[in-house]
């Protein structure tokens, strides 16, 4: 693959930095969403898994209905938690992704992967995929958005069969 992308971009002696991807200061968490019960009492789960941790975080979801729907849910339960999404206006983003940033509000932001790219926050204490994106490389890549000062951080994948996802190609949520 190296080399198709170094010959895709006419690249000559390219330097190659390769890493793992290994973060041994992130625990990782999988949630059996059918053993919870509905979507509500997971939700629920959610929302205590949330207050029981510290710090900043994330939660993933794959469509922009589930995003606003967690977001508003938590924030009626008292949790400093906004929306994002690519459905939003451009300052309304902004605003969320600049609160989140500069450590102040909101404390969670529900987004679909439309956030996190460009983000460079090193004290996500916590990261949440509510739905399994589709393909594993987007799993590794934001659950690595958390403990990226070195200090523990937490992953936590929802599995449950009400919420399934195609597996494959990339494409947008």
């Amino acid at each position: 693959v190296r080399d198709d992308v170094a010959k895709s971009l006419r690249l000559t002696d390219p330097v190659v930095v390769t890493a793992t991807v290994d973060r041994p200061n992130i625990f990782l968490e999988v949630v059996d969403g059918d053993a919870i019960g509905d979507a509500e009492a997971e939700l629920a789960d959610l929302y205590e898994w949330i207050t029981d941790n510290d710090g900043a975080g994330l939660v993933y979801a794959c469509k922009r209905e589930e995003v606003e729907r967690i977001a508003a849910e938590l924030s009626d339960a008292g949790v400093d938690a906004q929306a994002y999404h690519a459905g939003m206006e451009a300052g309304a983003r902004a605003r969320v992704a600049g609160g989140f940033a500069s450590g102040g509000a909101p404390r969670v932001v529900v987004a679909t992967i439309a956030f996190g790219m460009g983000i460079n926050k090193s004290d996500v204490r916590w990261v949440v995929h509510w739905d399994l994106p589709k393909m594993l490389a987007n799993l590794l890549q934001e659950m690595g958005r958390g403990g990226r000062d070195g200090q523990p951080a937490a992953s936590r994948v929802y599995h449950t069969r009400r919420r399934r996802v195609t597996v494959g190609g990339g494409g947008g949520r």
